[in-house]
Parts: structure tokens; C-alpha cells; sequence
């Protein structure tokens, strides 16, 4: 064992150590669970400003009234309005000015008139924010009382082309973030558990998409840069040892499945060459010239793949529809190594597939490591191949 091995063995635990207590945090919160990233809108900014929007109409389905449009007024955008005006405030989404432009969100009370643009990703229209000035304007006795607000994720300014320079801008980083954190600490709401539960979830989105959520890593960047020796246990295990222990993984998976079926020589492709058993091991299947089965680990997945090699094609069909009626299915065609048959993923405890090259393992992978899940694991290959072997075309 090098010099480096116990500084390496000791960075690797204090790691472990943080992964492990922010894993019981979200099996405890359930925080991984988040509606945004399921419907995979967490970034979409029509999505967005429909939840910013229904948040903050005093008529909104929260029935909280004018809740969180009051600290929004005063606190993010800085403006001194009445809370009775505010209370009876109309907020709407989608506004149509009378040159044909859409205003993503619009507040409109006795005295005031405030154009909300957001942006997330999308990029300035030309004179979009003077234009949206100007409609607030129309709306309004006293112009000082028009606003145009600039709402992006980190708070800048609109282009030169589109702005008014006017515009109140504020971030999604900070100013959204800062004032969903301290609604969410209403008393108002301490019952309204899905109100509540959405409004945590929106700002577990905000964080999302402003970068918020990266610096959770920064624990273990300061836990690396805590010490010298940290730091140099950090690099050794850059220098591809962790890519190597996943391929040694694979390698000894697919050794552990060829042992427990207990066939082995070199299996020869087509032309003749010797196909290397530590990516894939294929299996013939005696009772049809040319079929094969073949287990190997891709890009993403663990599959077992069953395929015919162009040897002796008579009965082929015949063989083919017997064998989905056997497994009361139809096989999936294609053309992997001639004519692709049929294939299934492995799967760990019936649920993810475990991708065994280094450059990206998955959970599946990492729970490989427990040794009765990979004898599980195996098994499970190996069954798999069993059947198929075992088949008999009657």
C-alpha cells in the first residue's frame, strides 16, 4: 500500500460521511421529490411565471388573500403601497398591450401599474421593456406610479435595444429567493400543507436554475481544501483510479456470471476473431446454428441481448415466433450483429440498470459495491441466460 493510500482512505470517508447524513436529510424531507423536475419545467419560463403569478394574485388559489404579494411589493421591488390597495390588486399573466406584445405578469392596483418581464433563458426583444413602459404608462394617472419590472436569474440589466432605463431589476437569485424563503416562514400558512409544500418545492426549482443548488457541493470542496494532504488525496484519485475500480467491476461481474453458468472458451465473431470476454460474454445456443446470447455492460445500461449471427438462416422465423410465444412477447428487432432477436435490461431489485463503464456510473453501480447485491446481481444475469439456453424449439 502507497504512502497516499490512508490520506486517500480518510478523504473517502469524510466524503461518504457528508453524502450520508444529506441522504437521510432527503429520505426524511422527501426534498428529492419535486414536481418541476418531474414535468421537467424547472427551467421553462411559461411555467414559471404561472406559479410566480398564482402566488402573488390576492385571488389566487392559496386563499391567502394579498399574503405574499404584500412583502413582494415592499421588499423585492421596494415600493411603499397601502395593503388594502394592495389586497384588492388584479394580477394577471399574458397581458396584451395594444401594440400586440404579451407582458408576462401584470399588477395592477388603484394607483399603480407594474409589468413584470421575466427572463430564464430566453434572450431581449427589441423595445420590449420601453414598450411595456409605455402600456404601463397608459394605465396610469400618475406615470411615477407606471413600473417596469426586469426579472432574470441574476438580477442584470436589459440590453440597450430593449430597455426603457427605467426598470426595476431584480433576481431570481437573490430577491425571489430571499422572499419565498421568509414566506415560507408565514404562520399563516403553518396548515396549508400543499400550499406550503409547492412554495418549498418552487424555491428548491429557483435554486435549481440560479446555481443555488451547486454550492450544496461546496461542503466537500471545503472538506478537500481543508488540509494539504486532503487536497493531494483529492488528485491522486483524479488520475483515473476511480474509472479503473469501475472497470475492474465490470470485469469481475461478467467473470462471476460466465463461473455460475459454467461454459467457458473464447467465443469467435463471424470472421473468426476472438471476442474479448472482459467488455461482453456471448453464449451459443446449440439447438439453433448461428443464435447467440450475449451479455455486456453499454454506456447506460446492463443487458442481456440475444442475436443471430448469419450462420445457417433455415427455420429462423419458425424459431423466432416460437420463441415470443414462449416468453408471450414480441421481440424488438434491429440490426446488432446481423439480426438482432430480442434483448432486456438486468436490472437491480427490479428498478435501475446498472451501467458498469466508469465514465458514468449510475446508483445501480454504486450499489454494486454491497457484496450481496452484486451476488444478487449475477444471479439474476445469469437466470436470465439459463432460459434462453434452456429453450427448446418444439
Amino acid at each position: 500500500m502507497s504512502e497516499a493510500s490512508p490520506r486517500t482512505e480518510k478523504l473517502l470517508n469524510d466524503v461518504a460521511g457528508l453524502l450520508r447524513t444529506r441522504e437521510i436529510v432527503c429520505m426524511v424531507t422527501g426534498e428529492k421529490f419535486n414536481i418541476f423536475r418531474v414535468l421537467n419545467i424547472e427551467s421553462r419560463e411559461f411555467f414559471i411565471c404561472k406559479v410566480l403569478m398564482e402566488l402573488l394574485s390576492p385571488s389566487g388559489s392559496h386563499c391567502q388573500g394579498s399574503l405574499f404579494l404584500r412583502p413582494f411589493v415592499k421588499n423585492v421591488l421596494g415600493l411603499n403601497i397601502p395593503d388594502a390597495e394592495l389586497e384588492r390588486a388584479k394580477v394577471s399573466r399574458e397581458y396584451k398591450t395594444s401594440q400586440g406584445r404579451r407582458i408576462d405578469i401584470v399588477i395592477e392596483t388603484a394607483n399603480y401599474f407594474i409589468a413584470i418581464e421575466a427572463k430564464v433563458n430566453a434572450g431581449d426583444l427589441p423595445g420590449q421593456c420601453s414598450d411595456y413602459y409605455e402600456a404601463a404608462k397608459q394605465h396610469c394617472f400618475d406615470e411615477s406610479n407606471a413600473k417596469i419590472v426586469y426579472l432574470t436569474p441574476d438580477g442584470r440589466e436589459p440590453s440597450p435595444e430593449s430597455s426603457c432605463g427605467k426598470e426595476i431589476c431584480v433576481s431570481f437569485r437573490k430577491d425571489i429567493h430571499e422572499w419565498l424563503s421568509s414566506c415560507l416562514g408565514f404562520k399563516e400558512i403553518e396548515h396549508a400543507v400543499p400550499v406550503r409544500e409547492i412554495m418549498r418545492q418552487f424555491l428548491m426549482t429557483v435554486e435549481s436554475f440560479t446555481g443555488i443548488a451547486e454550492e450544496e457541493n461546496m461542503e466537500v470542496k471545503e472538506l478537500i481544501r481543508k488540509s494539504p494532504e486532503n487536497l493531494r488525496a483529492a488528485f491522486e484519485l483524479k488520475s483515473g483510479l476511480v474509472y479503473e475500480a469501475v472497470e475492474d467491476m465490470r470485469k469481475r461481474f461478467l467473470a462471476a456470471v460466465n463461473d455460475k453458468l459454467g461454459l467457458h472458451g473464447t467465443f469467435k465473431d463471424e470472421q473468426g476473431n476472438d471476442l474479448p470476454r472482459d467488455h461482453a460474454v456471448h453464449y451459443e445456443y446449440d439447438k439453433m446454428p448461428g443464435v447467440v446470447v450475449c451479455l455486456g455492460s453499454g454506456e447506460k445500461d446492463t443487458c442481456v441481448s440475444y442475436y443471430f449471427t448469419g450462420g445457417g438462416k433455415t427455420g429462423l422465423d419458425e424459431f423466432v415466433g416460437k420463441l415470443e410465444e414462449s416468453r408471450g412477447k414480441k421481440f424488438k428487432s434491429g440490426s446488432h450483429f446481423g439480426n438482432f432477436l430480442y434483448w432486456e435490461y438486468c436490472c437491480t431489485g427490479g428498478k435501475e440498470s446498472p451501467n458498469l463503464y466508469g465514465t458514468n456510473p449510475n446508483d445501480a453501480t454504486f450499489g454494486l459495491c454491497d457484496p450481496e447485491k452484486f451476488d444478487s446481481f449475477v444471479d439474476d444475469c445469469a437466470e436470465k441466460i439459463k432460459a434462453f439456453l434452456k429453450f427448446s424449439p418444439k
